[in-house]
């Protein structure tokens, strides 16, 4: 397998430590990832087991149908096949304990049909070595090279031995339960065994030789992992949260207890070491703690970036490989693995051929980073500044100073890494939020950040200064969280990038420019995180000084300590622009011309809001509003205006048969005689005669206020009202021909007794007669016959003097119970006192 695709996986796997103890183990990075790929081009969806050889040289590993094996040195396959033509399933693959043989089993079912094979590792194709059984859930073990171990379908459990040409029973144990998960003691005498039946769970102790139980120990929870420790007198096992140990030497004493951080699903113990490494689970999320065998204490503890329900370790306990729910099987090993030079050409004349070697040209710069240049240009040194280690300084004028480095990952690794971290929570092509969390927790790795705010705190020198109150925090840049796996998405077009962000502080009144920027020695790799697992030298450094960007160094080598000046300020001869902002920042200027703005809206806003009040005209006699200035009500035709208010108040008293009195005693609320404002315009706007605005109002009644009091009395009432069919005239002749018709009306009341009069406009009667001074001679031509019509009757009220009073001739008019009119010797008031009395409707006495 190529090498590249290996790399690519290692950053999705790598691990972000809960705690450490400090201990002088390291811990285990991922390295190396390794692709399962199938003879057929399908795709695979999740891996069944990953196992190491005893030997170390080669790790195997099975999906549903296939197996794939690679050398474990350099992550080469060697064999890819498929089991057998059918549709059951791989359940798990065992080493015999002299490498030569890999055991396979299946969850065949049918008869005759092989469901556990042997399959010797020098001839990968061979499956003559098998048996047709059913097979159970138990685990199966190898006991020796030819020997191993597991139960049926039927729960029985047997030793069976690899033959020629098959697999046969050998000696078998019946539990009383369900066999679960078998460990073999160093001296292939004893097997410690999981049991589970309903009345609850054990962990029986049997012996190989004759298969017979030894003893057992009952447990509260499933046993999913048991074990013998290297002396072989102890054996383990886990019951939840914890590893029991026991003594496998009668009384079979209890030993020893290890809590760990989580519901274990796997551990191994490391004797040379003395620690035990334990796959456990919280919730979802998976870890790898180490412990203490012997203590009990915790080394570390890592958060894994993928989901994982089994590990292998290597024999000489320097790798752990897992099997995932994606393609590929991640490496994590606490060293390197062996450099190999190669054979070949080579550039730079560095002993490595330039096939293996990282920097060919031995410009110090990794030949990922070199550009691909266009003729005429020298790449040597030409590195892609955007894909190498970006260290940015950015320096404010308070004293805060905040450092930023920044890691690109290659764009193949990228794919890779978002394709594991989909499939960490939930089965689907979306590098969630949560999921990305995780993973990001393991690019940053178990490297100490106060060890990194430190170092930075040592290293920097801004203008000689030195930093204090530095902090460090490690967060995705970009390219991960929220994004997805599709083919040529945008996501599939980004890198990753993770930060290491510091911030510090320096003196304020030393950031005076110019000033110089150092480091005195270059910063380190971060021990543990993803620069592991990708190159993160050379770098580049740039200096930012409030937010503005100064100046950065060349390609830096990471070697020896670095300079970067930042130059005073230009100072330039201000241009006309930078003068007009200059006088228009003046605050003597700004200041006036804002208060003249503010007043100057303060009066369009004031005259708007006249301007919007004078639309929002309401007639409160109907509720209906009305455009300015109209003279009437479009909805119920009150007036708004007071010259026509009394002509058509008598119109609706006519209409509605009233006398003056009956409509002044409606008016008159509070029953005092007088009609004040408020009562003439509260009674006008009941009977939708007139809504009169307050100026409209007082006019109205200094019209009618003959006494000028300020109210309207009865007789006032009565004036104003009569005055609408009443005209006054100088004319003797003309109102004794008014009499006469007058005369000629009360003849034609017997006909309608009490049928009230129509208003005048109603009436068809002949036009008066004008005053004489309106008269044409009696010589002159007599006007046309359409001119001599019915005259329209003046509607004004105006006010008279005493002496006009005095020379003015009343009109009288004789009611109809007085059955003629006589002749009397009254004077010219009392004729006309009859006359108003009978017109109007009221009770006038004749001497008022």
């Amino acid at each position: 397998m190529v090498r590249a695709w290996c790399i690519s996986i290692i950053l999705l796997i790598m691990v972000a430590p809960y705690a450490s103890c400090g201990l002088p183990e390291p811990v285990p990075i991922i390295d190396e990832a390794y692709k399962f790929e199938r003879i057929d081009g399908g795709i695979v969806n999740s891996l069944v087991q990953v196992e190491h050889s005893p030997d170390g040289s080669l790790i195997a590993a099975v999906d549903r149908k296939h197996l794939n094996i690679w050398r474990a040195y350099d992550g080469e396959i060697v064999s890819s096949k498929q089991i057998y033509n059918h549709d059951y399933q791989n359940l798990g693959l065992e080493w015999t304990t002299d490498s030569q043989h890999l055991i396979i089993y299946q969850n065949s079912a049918w008869a005759n049909t092989p469901s556990i094979t042997a399959i010797p590792i020098s001839d990968w194709d061979n499956r003559d070595k098998h048996a047709e059984i059913e097979m159970g859930t138990s685990d199966v073990k190898s006991v020796n090279e030819s020997t191993i171990i597991f139960a049926d379908s039927n729960n029985i459990l047997s030793l069976w031995t690899i033959e020629e040409e098959a697999i046969e029973r050998g000696s078998s144990y019946t539990p009383d339960g369900a066999p679960g998960c078998i460990g073999i003691s160093s001296d292939e005498s004893m097997a410690i065994i999981g049991v589970s039946n309903q009345e609850g769970h054990s962990a029986v102790l049997l012996s190989l030789t004759d298969m017979t139980e030894i003893t057992r120990w009952n447990q509260t929870n499933p046993i999913t992992d048991c074990n013998f420790r290297a002396n072989g007198n102890e054996v383990t096992w886990n019951e939840d949260r914890s590893i029991v140990i026991r003594s496998a030497i009668s009384p079979f004493g209890f030993v020893n207890v290890l809590e760990t951080g989580g519901s274990i699903i796997q551990y191994e113990e490391i004797p040379l070491q003395d620690e035990i490494l334990v796959l456990s689970t919280q919730g979802s999320a998976r870890s790898m703690e180490s412990w203490n065998s012997i203590s009990l204490q915790i080394n570390w503890r890592i958060s894994l970036g993928f989901n994982t329900n089994q590990f292998t370790l290597s024999p000489d306990s320097e790798q752990l490989s897992f099997s995932t729910n994606t393609p590929f099987v991640p490496i994590m090993r606490t060293s390197d693995f062996p450099f190999d030079v190669g054979t070949g050409p080579d550039l730079d004349n560095d002993g490595i051929a330039d096939s293996n070697d990282e920097d060919d040209d031995g410009d110090a710069i990794p030949d990922i980073f070199d550009n691909i240049c266009t003729e005429g240009v020298d790449c040597s040194r030409n590195a892609n500044k955007d894909s190498i280690r970006n260290i940015d300084i950015r320096i404010s004028s308070n004293g805060n100073v905040t450092i930023e480095e920044t890691i690109t990952i290659s764009l193949d690794l990228s794919r890779n890494i978002r394709q594991i971290n989909s499939k960490l929570l939930d089965d689907d092509v979306l590098a969630s939020i949560l999921e990305a969390d995780v993973m990001i927790r393991q690019l940053c790795g178990p490297a100490d950040l106060n060890e990194i705010a430190d170092e930075w705190k040592q290293n920097l020198r801004v203008n000689g200064s030195v930093p204090w109150d530095a902090q460090t925090t490690c967060d995705e840049h970009s390219g991960l969280s929220s994004t997805t796996i599709l083919e040529n998405g945008e996501a599939w077009k980004t890198n990753i990038k993770i930060v290491w962000t510091t911030q510090l502080n320096v003196p304020a009144d030393r950031l005076v420019r110019p000033f110089d920027v150092s480091l005195v020695n270059p910063p380190s790799m971060r021990v543990g995180s993803i620069m592991e697992s990708v190159e993160h030298s050379p770098a580049i450094v740039k200096v930012h000084y409030n937010e503005i960007y100064i100046n950065s160094t060349d390609i830096w080598n990471l070697e020896g300590s670095i300079n970067v000046g930042l130059p005073a300020p230009l100072i330039t001869e201000p241009t006309v622009s930078d003068q007009a902002v200059a006088v228009f920042t003046n605050p003597i200027i700004v200041i006036p011309i804002i208060l003249l703005i503010g007043v100057t809206s303060l009066l369009i806003v004031r005259r708007r809001m006249m301007f919007e009040y004078e639309l929002d005209e309401e007639c409160h006699a109907c509720g209906k509003f009305n455009p300015p200035g109209s003279p009437s009500c479009s909805e119920c035709g009150a007036l708004f205006v007071y010259e026509q208010v009394m002509e058509k108040l008598h119109g609706w008293m006519i209409q509605n048969e009233l006398t003056v009195v009956e409509l002044f005693e409606r008016f008159d609320e509070d029953g005092n005689g007088t009609l004040e404002e408020d009562e003439l315009l509260r009674g006008l706007r009941s009977l939708k005669i007139a809504d009169l605005p307050l100026n409209q109002l007082q006019a109205l009644v200094e019209s009618l206020d003959e006494d000028g009091n300020g109210v309207i009395d009865l007789e006032e009432f009565e004036i104003a009202l009569g005055s609408v069919d009443t005209m006054h005239f100088d004319d003797d002749e003309y109102l004794d021909e008014l009499e006469e018709r007058w005369g000629q009306d009360i003849a034609e009341e017997d006909d309608v007794k009490s049928a009230p009069r129509p208003p005048p406009d109603r009436r068809e009667t002949a036009a008066p007669r004008p005053p004489p001074d309106q008269r044409k001679s009696e010589d002159s031509e007599p006007e046309p016959e359409e001119n001599n019509e019915k005259r329209p009757r003046r509607v004004i009220r105006r006010k008279s003097n005493k002496s006009d009073s005095n020379n003015r001739r009343r009109v009288a008019r004789v009611s109809k119970k007085t059955n003629a009119p006589e002749e009397s010797d009254k004077d010219d008031e009392d004729h006309y006192d009859e006359a108003l009395r009978r017109l109007t409707g009221s009770g006038f006495d004749d001497d008022s």
